[in-house]
């Protein structure tokens, strides 16, 4: 039987979302796990490889070309080489791989390919996003921290670039952030390690037994980068000046406790569009109010604009309506939970073709 060599990084994002649904497929085991550079690059005798998670970034620690090196030996050794980019913006965070390699994997992408070859605004490493850019030229005081990012630099490699699933496709923790972590630390042994931990979405959903008239906001302000961040500053503060509160931290039991009673719950872009508060706000059947994702693809794709999600405009200046339609136009708060629900529910259906597709892809 022929194997594909996985090397992979041991962070929650790649074992419990990324990963998993790859770990739970009949085509677990055509791979060869490792997070052992060294292996890679003197002992492994496979001849394809896929290169998963943000083990770049971490790499990049010793130097851009300490990287380089890594991939020039790479691309000389193997015959197929896939990088699967499962960081959380729609950008191409590691354009310096695309000439070594493929493929290259990402979870939602720009429906505008060519923005990737053009300087967007933004900081390095992962700052560089299409809202972050709007958000700068718009509403923000000059930061001599952002610059123009090329992330593509040879239109040609655009073609290399493929979408692959989201994080709804993941798996939702029965324990802590904490126990997660060291489960993720002990994947480093076997990543199915981290199925040991996780459960499916759809036996994750609960029915609530009465829901309250309110929106959910919860969410993390102050750890992203400045174009990044901003946008949850700005739309923090339009909602309390319109007299909303619970905006502070508050556990993981009790925040899933708040959606359960819920009627809908906001979700603003973080370090990308697609946030792990989607899912859980569909889960929970509540109607979820987002910034307008019209720019990407990506799938499950649970954001067609006033069908599935109530977009908001990026300037904020219909957030507080549209806050305010979710609460209290029960008719349409139904038929948006209805949709949402169908259209993630649907998507599992396609789990076994889309796994198949991609381990067919990098098995060869």
């Amino acid at each position: 039987m022929t194997t594909t060599t996985c090397f992979y990084n041991s962070r929650q994002i790649t074992l419990f979302y990324s990963l998993w649904p790859l770990l739970t497929s009949s085509y677990r085991n055509r791979f060869r796990y490792t997070t052992d550079l060294d292996w890679v690059l003197s002992r492994d005798k496979n001849k394809r490889i896929v290169l998963v998670g943000a083990f770049l970034y971490v790499l990049q620690q010793k130097g851009e070309e300490f990287v380089l090196d890594c991939l020039r030996t790479i691309r000389a050794k193997y015959d197929y080489v896939a990088l699967w980019d499962d960081n959380a913006g729609s950008g191409i965070d590691f354009g310096m791989a695309l000439p070594f390699v493929d493929v290259y994997f990402k979870k939602h992408l720009l429906k505008d390919r060519t923005t990737y070859t053009r300087p967007v605004l933004g900081t390095k490493p992962y700052g560089a996003t299409v809202f972050g850019e709007y958000y700068y030229q718009n509403h923000m005081k000059p930061d001599p921290r952002v610059g123009g990012i090329v992330q593509v630099q040879n239109p040609a490699d655009l073609n290399k670039l493929r979408p692959i699933w989201n994080l709804g496709w993941g798996s939702y923790p029965m324990f802590g952030s904490r126990q997660a972590e060291l489960f993720a630390g002990l994947s480093g042994i076997h990543p199915m390690l981290s199925t040991l931990t996780q459960r499916h979405p759809l036996k994750f959903r609960t029915r609530a037994t009465l829901k309250e008239p309110f929106c959910s906001f919860r969410y993390t302000r102050g750890k992203y980068d400045p174009t990044i961040r901003f946008q949850r500053d700005m739309m923090t503060e339009v909602l309390e000046n319109a007299g909303y509160r619970g905006f502070e931290r508050i556990g993981r039991a009790e925040c899933y406790a708040e959606l359960d009673r819920s009627v809908s719950s906001f979700s603003p872009f973080g370090w990308g569009e697609v946030c792990f508060r989607d899912f859980e706000s569909i889960l929970y059947q509540n109607v979820l109010v987002k910034p307008s994702c019209d720019h990407f693809e990506t799938f499950p794709n649970v954001y067609y604009a006033n069908e599935t999600y109530l977009p908001v405009r990026w300037d904020a200046s219909d957030l507080v309506d549209t806050v305010e339609r979710s609460i209290q136009d029960t008719a349409l708060r139904t038929r948006i939970v209805t949709n949402a629900w169908g259209v993630y529910r649907d998507s599992f259906a396609e789990m076994p073709r889309r796994v198949q597709e991609f381990a067919q892809e990098v098995l060869g």
